[in-house]
Order: structure tokens, then C-alpha cells, then sequence
């Protein structure tokens, strides 16, 4: 009787290999058994409490700092989605996100599309200031269509 080969990809992938089949030749046959993943719970408890800090250093780190594409990804929208709300085409948005330097306007106007606000700070060492010009700059505008 033929092995079942598998279908797509599977991974952490534990091979047992017929005597007549050498190790480094098996992948070709297709013969695999599926071991399960972990659920992350475990792996996390298994770890140390510094590992585990540093782990929710970096992410809090991540979610506060992210490109235009991982927002929208995070807002759970699609470029699609943004270009419907924004009324422009799907590969406009493909081609902003790419962008490093984009208009204020053109980003405050995507972030109010997710569900945001734009504030734009500047950093010293003595603290931080927020921008208001551009909040004036864009009621100005309005005001005159």
C-alpha cells in the first residue's frame, strides 16, 4: 500500500522513516506525521519573568510604533476598504503606504478614514510639544471650499 502524501505545507514536521528509505532522501516520498504546535500560553509560561518583560517591552514598543500598511492591517481594513472610504482607487492607497514622505493633509485624512486623529509632536529633552498648525491649516481649507 502507497503512503498518503499531504496536501499544502505543514510544519514542525516529525518524519519516521521505513528501514529501505535513508533519512536524507525521505522529504521526497512524502511519508509525514503531524505534530501539533503549543499554544503560545504554554510556550510564555515556560518562560522567565525577564524574558517575559522584555517580551512586553518590545511589544508595546511594536504597537506604538508601526507603518501605514501594519495600522491598517491591525484596524482590521483592507486596501480596498481604505479606498472606499477615501474614494480613490485600491492601488492609490498601495502606492501611499509605500511612500516615506507623504502630505500632512493626505495622512491626517487617511488616519481620520481608520477611525483616528492625527497629532503631530515634537520631542526635546525638556518634553514634548504638539503641532496645532496643521489643525488650523486644515479648518482654514474648509472653510473656503
Amino acid at each position: 500500500m502507497e503512503p498518503r502524501r499531504p496536501r499544502g505545507f505543514f510544519f514542525l514536521l516529525q518524519t519516521t522513516t521505513p528501514a529501505n528509505i535513508p533519512l536524507t532522501d525521505y522529504s521526497m516520498y512524502g511519508i509525514f506525521t503531524l505534530r501539533m504546535a503549543k499554544p503560545f500560553k504554554t510556550l510564555r509560561n515556560r518562560m522567565s519573568r525577564s524574558a517575559r518583560e522584555r517580551s512586553s517591552v518590545l511589544a508595546a514598543k511594536y504597537r506604538a510604533e508601526m507603518p501605514l500598511d501594519e495600522l491598517r492591517e491591525a484596524r482590521e481594513m483592507t486596501q480596498q476598504h481604505l479606498a472606499n472610504l477615501l474614494k480613490v482607487n485600491q492601488s492609490a492607497i498601495s502606492k501611499m503606504e509605500r511612500r516615506a514622505d507623504v502630505y500632512v493633509s493626505t495622512l491626517q485624512t487617511v488616519i481620520q478614514a481608520m477611525g483616528g486623529k492625527l497629532k503631530i509632536t515634537a520631542s526635546f529633552p525638556e518634553g514634548e510639544v504638539e503641532i496645532s498648525q496643521f489643525r488650523a491649516v486644515r479648518k482654514v481649507r474648509v472653510e473656503n471650499d
